[in-house]
């Protein structure tokens, strides 16, 4: 069962994202100095930041938390 549809349910998504998705730009570098794809598709994000707890940057958690708000 989803909660309402309310600021407040908005604002407390937010911070509960905040609290638990790292902002991490350790693989970044590492494919840039490899010279390869750092793969954004909604199954790699969701596997990376989810699935391994692995965090993202600030692009990739927005994108992903996008689309689960969608």
């Amino acid at each position: 069962l989803l909660p309402p549809a309310t600021l407040e349910t908005l604002v407390s998504i937010g911070r509960c994202h905040a609290a638990n998705v790292p902002f991490e730009n350790l693989l970044f570098v590492h494919h840039t100095l490899k010279g390869t794809a750092r793969p954004v598709d909604q199954a790699s994000l969701h596997k990376r930041i989810v699935a391994r707890r692995q965090g993202g940057m600030c692009q990739e958690m927005n994108a992903l938390l996008l689309h689960n708000l969608k």
